[in-house]
Formats: C-alpha cells, structure tokens, sequence
C-alpha cells in the first residue's frame, strides 16, 4: 500500500495521501440508471429553465478552499448567493422535510418528486427527491404539494459564513448513497463531451498503473465518467472505470456515511481534483488507475481512455503506450 502511495505522489506531484486506501470487500460497483424525472425541472436560484451559473462547487471529487483545500466527495452542486435569496422546488412534489431534522446541522427542505405517469404514487420504481441545505428560512411544512417553481425557503451559509445555495438531487432512494449529479437532471446548453489526457502509463511485473486528467468548461461542470482499457497489441486485457454516480451509490453505505468516499484513493482509483471555484474557465480531474492487468511484452502494451458527461457524451477515445 505505501509503495503504491508513493508512487502516485511521485508520477503526479501530488499532495500525500494520509489515509490508507478504504475497505472496499463487498462493496460491487453495478450500474446506475438515472430517471425518469419530471417533464419540468428548474433551477433553484431563477426559479426557470435558465441555469444558476457559475456553478461554486460541482457534484465529485473537489479541494474545500476554507478548510486548507482538503479533499472530500461533494454529492451536491453549490451556487454562491447572498443569504436571504429565494430558493425554488425544481419540480412538483411534495414537501417530506421542513426545517429541523436530526440528520442535519441546519434547516433543511426535501421534497419527494413522483415519476412521470406514476399516479402520484412511488411504486416499484421509488421516488426522487430534491434537498436543499443551510436554509435561513423554510417556506413551507411537512406535506405540503408544491409546484416546479414554488419558492420553498431562503439561503444561508455554512458553519464557515459561506453564503450559498446546496442542493442535492436523489434518484430512488433517501439516503445520500442515492444521490447523483445533478447535471443528469436539470437543464443547461451542453456545448458536447469532456476532454481527457493520458498523462502516464506505467508498466510493473504485478500491474500497470495509468494516470489520465479529464476537463470539461468551468462553467459547464458536467464530467460523470472516466473509463480506462488496457490492450496486449488488439487484444483487451481489462479495463476499469470511474463513475462518480456509481462510486456514490457503491461506497456510500447508508450506516458509513460519507467516510469511504472523502478518501483520495479508493478501489484502486487516486483522484485528484484540481483547485476548482465559480469563474474558473475548466473544471479538471486527474485519476490514477494502480491495478489495470499486466502485458508480458511492454512494446505491445496499449492504454486508450475516454470521458463521459451527464448527458452521455464521450469523448473521442484517446490512446497512449507504457512509458520507456
């Protein structure tokens, strides 16, 4: 573990990783598939279809600039605004949390969505929902049936004075694990795929460690996935991927909490965000892959990797051999 620690700190200059690499035995990553959702969906701020840009903080890996840019998972999508700023349900629902809750430092608002043509009703399908945190003001009260647009409280600011609006967007279920980015969900103009690099391919007798970084616009932060193969000449060997809604769903127990996520390494997988704010003209995430399979015969090792976006745009495939 520490010699495989050293060397993404030495490939990519990157900060140490103090934590050990998380427990991960019977945790499977499977698919996600996200919606349906509501014909209509809005954006907390304008209340319409226009979206709250620059986005402060987006849905993934991230460096918190007031807490000495320690890494975390952030499940949700931060937009600065002053306290006191109307904050509007994104589509019809109904009103399950209103204020204090046990699970939360703040006031807080969630609101249930039913799936199109569900009658109202969850199903076999389940629900989703919609939370906003750090609320100055709650609007409205348990029960409540509200409209895509309906003012539902005010924002406020973190325990650090940050003034901001963070919501989060859960698909099926109640607990954070459900949560995904909310760019699959709320409308904006998607100017097409991310960009990604292959930065390293290193080759040992015991595996082959890759290092990719993908950018998509600042002020378009819409990255998903990353995905990573190896080949032995044209044949594939393996290949690995990082999901940022399935590694939510996967290592987000519902009695863990956020523990395994706001490790860097991960499954095999160090990410590195870059230092990212609203204003900021790229969004950047390099990933280190430290398990990918071994070629016997380094000059017919190939390494291809591509990125995915929140509406399923790839990237063009890019393709790289071991370092020498």
């Amino acid at each position: 573990m520490l010699r495989r620690l050293m060397f993404v700190v030495l490939v990519l200059g990157l900060r140490p990783v103090i934590a050990q690499e998380s427990p991960t035995e019977g945790l499977k990553i499977e698919p996600v598939a996200v919606g349906p959702f509501a014909a209509r969906v809005v954006w907390p701020l304008s209340g319409t279809e226009k979206p709250d840009l620059p986005v402060w903080h987006t849905f993934g890996p991230r460096q918190i600039a007031s807490q000495g840019y320690r890494y975390d998972f952030n499940r949700a999508l931060d937009i600065q605004c002053p306290t006191g700023t109307p904050i509007h349900s994104l589509a019809d629902g109904e009103v399950r949390i209103a204020g204090k809750h046990p699970s939360y430092a703040d006031q807080v608002v969630q609101v249930k969505h039913y799936r199109p043509s569900s009658g109202d009703k969850c199903g076999d399908a389940g629900c989703w929902y919609t939370t906003f945190r750090h609320l100055s003001e709650v609007s409205v009260k348990v029960g409540d049936a509200v409209k895509a647009g309906d003012v539902v409280g005010r924002s406020g600011a973190n325990e650090t004075g940050f003034e901001y609006c963070k919501f989060d967007i859960r698909d099926g279920g109640l607990f954070q694990r459900f949560a995904i980015h909310p760019l699959c969900v709320l409308p904006y103009a998607d100017s097409g795929a991310p960009k990604i690099t292959i930065d390293s391919v290193n080759a040992s007798k015991t595996a082959t460690a890759v290092a990719v970084t993908a950018t998509c616009p600042g002020d378009e932060p819409d990255l998903v996935r990353v995905e990573v193969a190896v080949f032995d000449g044209a044949k594939e060997l393996g290949r690995r991927s990082y999901d940022m809604n399935e590694w939510n769903r996967a290592f987000t127990p519902e009695k863990d909490g956020t523990k395994i996520l706001d490790q860097q390494l991960v499954h095999h997988v160090n990410a590195e965000p870059g230092r990212f704010r609203a204003g900021q003209t790229l969004y950047e995430l390099t990933l280190v892959f430290d398990d990918l399979p071994v070629v016997a015969d380094k000059r017919r090792l190939i390494v291809r990797a591509k990125a995915i976006d929140a509406r399923g745009n790839a990237s063009t495939e890019v393709e790289r051999k071991a370092s020498r």
